[in-house]
């Protein structure tokens, strides 16, 4: 029997362990994908705590999310890296954190999706908004190709797309956000890993069916091509004597901390070799005043602060196209198509681009900086023009918060901060979710070498916004919505940094440690998981009021039938599945701000006061009454002893929801 030779017998060894890799990769992504199955089967709505989804889901929903991240991490540091599998992970983790809540909830949640599938049915009968009805209706972009989207569908209403649209949308971010990872001048492995972490992070819940939700798409789609159209020119000259090459690669690189952080890494090297003598000088005064060198690194971060500003780089001059020409102008067109229905589907998202393709043009990513002036021109043409019925006479509402900062983080920030322990607990959790992702990108920043600082700039231009606008106390979240595909990848950059570029890390770059693939790894899955567990917990902390059951979309659906004109519907607080359909017809208005905390005796007070046809009582306004406001467990069936005294009377009840008629005593 013939014997193996060595080199033979070492390549059977390499296949038998490439081949356990596979499975092993399909064993963990199976078993996540059937235990999310197992989650979404066994997991009681009935029974959803002050914590929200988490409180149902169960062991096997964390179990199956631990399988896929740490599938994700063996992937991500294999050689060779499989890219379909790490696909087929991302997926499986967006359907986690995406796709559960609208598995396991009967009904769509949040109430303002429900409000605009009314408005979508409006444009759909009618073929355009209503005006003097609601604001949202000044930028009818969205809810005007949704309705698009129902005729071609043949439905009657836009009611069939709420419950999965945040599953839908998210993997329609999957697409951009991979190409921008390829795009922004990081390793591979640091694209996928930042993919995943926007994903594992994004527990700001702007992916309901929504103008919002659209537009972010539109943005990602934007910045994805003009990061994928040009790159930066390169500043360093090359050496034309062999021997200042040679010189380089002897040179001991090592430069100091305060030299990295001042910008001495930042010098082109070839000055370093152009006389002779000159490579022991520069070494030996680096080594003799550590302060002058941080000096002269200041100065020359100074002085390529100033080339940012000249007019070659404002005209693009500073990049490349990778794109032939023809092609450019194509994606140019295409692109102003997008950034015109931009302008027409959100107010927020046109200047947020505004300022993130200013950065890209600074940063020399974008070689056609008239795509700022069309994006800018098309949002201020449909604010004076197309939203002019928002605009007049409320001026103040645009311009009132201009340069008040601190009053809008507040607002953004500690005004959020109210309600149960359960409900303070969430809200901390999302700021420190935040704070975490912004760490891990700031530690990024000082470990990658780059050539462009792209990234860094597009995670802070939207900070802009908020010294214009504070948007109904969500400017901060806005913000940190808009950066945080860009502030993912710096985090993903902390720990797999890239190690070459014009622009050096400013802190020293580990060396290759034994063990050093089984150490990343185990960081990788450790950081994300703990991050995709926080997320799931916030993401859902708030559906014990925010998410419908059946029958409180039965007692809504029985309100519109049997109201008739000039009589009037009410509820205690807005969280409830209604204004899907007669838009202008019928409305359903309640007696309490969210933020407020009356009496219960204030209720029915009002109530008699202002006598409405017809009341709505459900689970989703007494949960909000429990966790928001602090009231009795069973407190909304007091005021409904204290209204059947005055005058109502139950006209259909429900388990969850029941809905109260005047009737004249």
């Amino acid at each position: 029997m013939p014997s193996l030779s060595k080199s033979s017998s070492k390549g059977v060894w390499t296949g038998l362990r490439a081949s356990r890799r596979f499975d092993r990769g399909v064993v963990l992504l199976l078993l996540g994908i059937a235990l999310w199955l197992t989650t979404t089967i066994r997991a009681d709505f009935v029974k959803m705590g002050q914590y929200g989804l988490v409180s149902i889901v169960g062991w096997t929903y964390f179990v199956g999310l631990s399988m896929v991240v740490v599938g994700f991490s063996l992937e991500l540091f294999r050689t060779p890296m499989r890219s379909k599998f790490l696909l087929a992970f991302v997926i499986v983790f967006v359907i986690y954190i995406y796709g559960t809540a609208s598995a396991i909830e009967p009904v769509a949640s949040l109430g303002d999706s429900w409000i605009h599938a009314g408005f979508v049915q409006y444009i759909f009968q009618h073929g355009s908004a209503l005006n003097n009805y609601d604001a949202r209706f000044s930028w009818p972009g969205g809810f005007s190709m949704a309705a698009l989207l129902v005729s071609f569908a043949g439905q009657q209403n836009a009611l069939f797309m709420l419950r999965w649209f945040p599953l839908f949308i998210e993997l329609m971010y999957l697409a951009p956000l991979l190409v921008i990872g390829r795009s922004s001048g990081v390793g591979r492995r640091t694209a996928w890993l930042g993919t995943i972490l926007f994903f594992a992070s994004n527990w700001i819940y702007q992916d309901y069916f929504s103008p919002q939700a659209l537009a972010n798409l539109f943005l990602l789609v934007v910045l994805a091509t003009v990061l994928s159209s040009w790159r930066p020119r390169s500043l360093k000259r090359i050496p034309q004597n062999a021997q200042l090459s040679q010189a380089v690669k002897e040179r001991d690189d090592t430069p100091s901390f305060l030299a990295r952080i001042g910008g001495h890494d930042t010098f082109p090297v070839w000055r370093a070799f152009e006389a002779d003598g000159l490579v022991s000088a520069t070494w030996e005064r680096r080594q003799a005043s550590r302060l002058r060198t941080f000096r002269d690194g200041v100065l020359e971060r100074l002085r390529q602060t100033r080339t940012i500003m000249t007019i070659g780089r404002l005209e693009g001059h500073d990049t490349l196209d990778i794109r032939k020409s023809n092609q450019v102008l194509g994606l140019m067109a295409l692109l102003t198509t997008i950034s015109l229905a931009l302008a027409m589907s959100h107010q927020l998202t046109p200047y947020a681009l505004v300022v993130m393709l200013l950065g890209a043009l600074l940063t020399r990513k974008l070689g056609r900086p008239e795509l700022i002036f069309i994006v800018a021109l098309f949002a201020i043409a449909w604010l004076s023009l197309g939203a002019s019925n928002f605009w007049v006479g409320h001026l103040s509402m645009i311009f009132g918060s201009v340069g008040q900062i601190g009053s809008t983080v507040g607002s953004n920030v500690t005004g959020r901060i109210v309600g149960s322990q359960s409900h303070r607990i969430i809200v901390n959790l999302r700021i420190l979710i935040t704070l975490v992702i912004y760490l891990l990108a700031g530690i990024g920043v000082l470990r990658r070498s780059t050539d462009s600082r792209v990234l860094e700039v597009l995670t802070g231009a939207p900070i802009l916004l908020l010294a214009a606008q504070s948007y109904g106390g969500e400017g901060l979240m806005r913000v940190v919505l808009y950066g945080l595909p860009f502030a993912a990848i710096l985090a993903a950059s902390s720990i797999v940094p890239l190690r070459f570029g014009d622009i050096k890390a400013a802190v020293p770059i580990f060396p290759n440690l034994k063990h050093q693939r089984v150490i990343l790894t185990s960081c990788v899955a450790t950081v994300l998981l703990l991050i995709a567990v926080l997320t799931t917990i916030v993401r859902g902390g708030n559906d014990s009021y925010e998410s419908f059951s059946t029958g409180e979309v039965a007692a809504v659906n029985y309100v519109y039938q049997h109201a008739r004109n000039g009589q009037s519907v009410s509820s205690i607080v807005s969280y409830l599945p209604s204004g899907q359909r007669d838009v202008g017809l019928i409305a359903i208005g309640s007696i309490s701000a969210t933020g407020d905390s009356p009496p219960l005796s204030y209720f029915v007070t009002q109530f008699v006061r202002l006598r409405p046809t017809w009341i709505i009582l459900s689970r989703a306004q007494e949960a909000w009454g429990e966790i928001l406001v602090g009231y009795p467990k069973g407190w909304i069936n007091q005021v409904q002893q204290g209204l059947l005294g005055k005058g109502y009377v139950i006209a259909a009840h429900w388990s969850t929801a029941a809905v109260l008629k005047y009737s004249k005593p």
